[in-house]
């Protein structure tokens, strides 16, 4: 039964959208099939959530949200945004999304428990989501000017160095430009010669020989393909994170840039030289 309903739905919409199409010239038409589909949509999903069965966990949830009209919108809204972002076909966004959709189950079963946890040790969430060397295939360009002590001293710095290890052994070239202040250039040179050993091209680049406006912590993958910038605080600590993909006018803008940066770092830059 259910499926004859739908059928002569979709049977009336052709006829519909034939109609209307006869009538409305290209621009005009474009945007009554938008309006139409979106309609369209909503009666669907009410169809089909009414014939199916009361004691239905999808139908329950759909008519629990559907009775708070502001988290009905939200929803509404995630959807589009969701299908939206399959547009571009980025595989990078599309797993971070992926991962970003559990996490909003994941928070949304805690706040239901009454106990939600939040992971702000470094390395936690913010470094998941910023190890941008697993979506690069042939280079990763990188610089370093977040605090040294915080990450690349503990656990995340190791599993950053793991990760760059392993794309290097796929033949990915890794280069990380680390920015310092001179007085304290020789403080880091632990952290520079475990990145030497995990096969990257390690070059050091004094605050005090460049321009403010490029003391950024970032990193271009695969010549631009993505990119991704920490916004740092006065400390030196991260505060939010960029991803750029080349998918929008901003995002290529954006990617664009810093490339410019990474070229002129990499002239001012030196080799560092290790035993």
């Amino acid at each position: 039964m259910r499926e004859l309903n739908l059928a002569s739905i979709q049977v009336i919409i052709n006829v519909l959208t034939a109609a209307l199409g006869l009538f409305f010239s290209s621009q005009i038409w474009n945007i009554v099939q938008i309006l139409l589909l979106e309609n369209i949509l909503m009666l669907v999903i009410q169809i089909f959530l009414k014939q199916r069965d009361e004691d239905s966990p999808l139908s329950v949830s759909f008519s629990q949200i559907r009775s708070d009209i502001s988290l009905w919108h939200a929803s509404v809204q995630l959807f589009r945004s969701i299908a939206t972002s399959r547009q571009h076909n980025n595989k990078f966004f599309n797993s971070r999304l992926i991962n970003f959709l559990t996490d909003c189950r994941v928070t949304i079963d805690d706040l239901n428990s009454g106990n939600l946890k939040i992971d702000l040790r470094p390395g936690g969430f913010f470094f998941r989501e910023t190890e941008a060397i697993q979506a690069s295939s042939h280079t990763f360009w990188a610089t370093s000017f977040v605090d040294p002590d915080a990450y690349w001293r503990g656990s995340a710095g190791a599993r950053l160095l793991a990760g760059c290890k392993n794309k290097i052994k796929q033949q990915v070239q890794v280069k990380r430009i680390f920015i310092e202040e001179p007085t304290l250039m020789h403080s880091i040179n632990d952290i520079l010669l475990k990145n030497h050993e995990a096969g990257v091209v390690v070059k050091v680049a004094s605050t005090s020989s460049i321009d403010n406006r490029l003391r950024r912590d970032f990193a271009i993958i695969d010549r631009g393909a993505l990119a991704v910038e920490l916004k740092l605080g006065d400390k030196r600590d991260p505060i939010e994170a960029y991803y750029y993909s080349p998918d929008t006018d901003s995002g290529r803008k954006a990617i664009q840039e810093l490339i410019e940066v990474w070229h002129r770092l990499d002239e001012t830059s030196t080799d560092k030289a290790f035993p």
